[in-house]
């Protein structure tokens, strides 16, 4: 395996288990206590939380940089 793949699997996991699947679960299990580490709705949660701050973001720099 080459040295490229193995840094982008390296990269691969880290966001989705650390920035995506991290916040979903935080999220999720306030919801659902049960709630799968692993599973879809904690995905699903990270998605939508990260699409949020996008968002707000974006939105926070429009209205700031609206002269």
């Amino acid at each position: 395996m080459p040295l490229g793949e193995i840094v982008g699997h390296v990269v691969l996991e880290v966001v989705v288990e650390i920035l995506i699947k991290g916040p979903g679960f935080l999220i999720a299990r306030q919801f659902k206590p049960g709630i799968d580490p692993d599973g879809k709705w904690s995905i699903l949660c990270g998605l939508v939380f990260w699409l949020l701050v996008g968002g707000l973001g974006y939105l926070a720099w429009r209205a700031l940089a609206a002269d």
